[in-house]
């Protein structure tokens, strides 16, 4: 992926970027002053990419549209066609930028004006919460397939933290200016969850929580020590075999099986065997082991439910449990218990 805005020089543009700037350069002369200018040009197709060509055309002062072109997922792409799209990708910019015409430039700028007021007041009234998040700016969108005449789409950018507590440059969207305060509204109790788990962490020495059945796991599985390390350098995943590790809000989690055995997250599943009800209600609160013994499994896992389930011609038995969560240093991957304070306020947020 490359992006090239007017202040790195034509000398250092792509020849391809070139081609495009060109065609949509001839267009926006046709427009009377002030003209409509090209802020950026983005190409290149990436794996966390929705589109291979993105323009950015600034139509006032603080209104931009961006126009995204060769909208498809990752299977649908064609990269030998990339370089014989310059004439589409400026055919749909300038198409685009002529209905925000019609829609009135004026017009359109004082509502994204409007919305970015918002939106930095909606974002400042989160930081009493101890979300220290920072607005950054809002733009119109488009693609192909829809353009300013069907939805005023807009983006807002947001620096804040992501599901794994890390800092990063979050994309807002919402399908009208007037819309985007109310979809940053929704983001609120996510964010102050996001934040206070930061704190909390950080008030212990910590970057992260794992869960015991991970541990356990790691420790069945061989791991070489490099796992808790992999989740500060951004590889969200790990696979051993059967076994996968992520990261859900800081905190390592697993799926996995071996055998007849399955497990995911808190929870077990036991194939081709079947008990009673009146059996398995018995194992409430007891350990996971009473079920069913296997090294990923401890005598810390204490069951909260328990019952067989019968489909696809097989019986088994599928259980829930609790498990300890440990605190961890991604640097040094050393892993420690939990005060019971911070312990308490974990489960309570679990059980919400």
């Amino acid at each position: 992926m490359s992006i090239w805005r007017p202040r790195d020089g034509k000398e250092r543009a792509s020849p391809h970027t070139l081609d495009i700037l060109g065609d949509v350069e001839r267009g926006l002369s046709a427009f009377a002053e002030p003209r409509p200018v090209v802020s950026s040009i983005r190409i290149g197709a990436g794996l966390a990419d929705l589109h291979d060509f993105e323009v950015e055309i600034a139509f006032a002062p603080g209104a931009i549209l961006a126009i995204r072109y060769q909208s498809v997922d990752e299977e649908g792409r064609d990269p030998d066609s990339l370089e014989n799209e310059a004439g589409a990708v400026a055919w749909l910019a300038i198409d685009q930028i002529r209905e925000c015409d019609t829609l009135g430039f004026g017009r359109l700028a004082d509502l994204l004006h409007d919305a970015r007021m918002q939106a930095r007041k909606e974002v400042a009234g989160w930081w009493p919460d101890g979300i220290t998040a920072r607005f950054g700016d809002v733009r119109l969108v488009s693609d192909e397939y829809w353009g300013p005449r069907d939805m005023l789409k807009t983006e807002a950018r947001i620096q804040c933290i992501d599901e794994r507590l890390r800092h990063t440059i979050t994309t807002v969207e919402s399908d009208h200016p007037d819309e985007l305060a109310a979809e940053l509204a929704s983001w609120r109790p996510t964010l102050k969850e996001r934040y206070a788990s930061l704190a909390e962490l950080a008030a212990q020495g910590a970057d992260g929580m794992v869960d015991q059945l991970v541990l356990n796991a790691l420790a069945f599985y061989g791991d070489d020590g490099t796992t808790l390390g992999r989740f500060r350098t951004g590889q969200p995943y790990r696979w051993f075999n059967d076994l996968t590790i992520f990261a859900q809000d800081n905190r390592l989690r697993c799926h996995g099986k071996d055998g007849d055995l399955q497990w995911n997250r808190n929870s077990v599943t036991v194939f081709g065997r079947s008990a009673p009800d009146t059996v398995l209600i018995t194992l409430i609160g007891q350990p996971v082991t009473r079920l069913v013994e296997h090294p990923v499994l401890s005598d810390d896992m204490i069951v909260t439910e328990a019952h067989s389930k019968f489909a696809f011609d097989v019986h088994s038995i599928y259980a829930e449990f609790e498990q300890p969560q440990r605190l961890f240093c991604s640097a040094s991957g050393r892993v420690w218990d939990a005060d019971r304070q911070s312990a308490c306020r974990t489960a309570a947020r679990d059980a919400e």
